[in-house]
């Protein structure tokens, strides 16, 4: 089966987030024998909070390019939202992995990064409507 190509922008634009997804996914099924150990408990969050954060950038990228655009709000909410239950079911998912265990505060962590996400687009975009000063002469 191929894609049309009236349905070809949609796949461009939602390769990305299904590629990260797929990365997620693959890092989440190693065994924790197999990962070193963090000396911080917080570089775990931070790498948590980061790895989401860009999930919900291109989650949100991919709604306001698809074939039927989102209003920015609800896009942004929405991102939000799938970034929080994609954290949940990794969460989940590494309930089977050996050695990995569900923890509430990893996806806490992820949805943190989401939030951090939304707010960083919200300030650029903010920072580009805002009207440039001319200099003095």
């Amino acid at each position: 089966m191929t894609a049309s190509p009236r349905n070809a922008p949609l796949l461009r634009a939602m390769l990305p987030v299904i590629i990260w997804a797929v990365l997620i996914f693959i890092a989440s099924s190693i065994p924790s024998d197999v990962i070193p150990p963090t000396e911080f408990f917080q570089m775990d969050k931070l790498l948590h909070a980061g790895v989401f954060g860009v999930f919900c950038g291109l989650f949100y990228r991919f709604l306001v390019i698809k074939a039927e655009p989102m209003d920015d709000r609800r896009a942004l909410l929405v991102s939000i939202f799938v970034t929080a239950l994609y954290g949940a079911s990794d969460e989940f998912h590494q309930f089977f992995v050996p050695g990995r265990a569900v923890d509430f505060y990893d996806w806490l962590a992820d949805v943190i990064g989401a939030v951090v996400c939304v707010i960083i687009i919200l300030t650029v975009k903010r920072l580009r409507r805002a009207p440039r000063l001319e200099p003095p002469l």
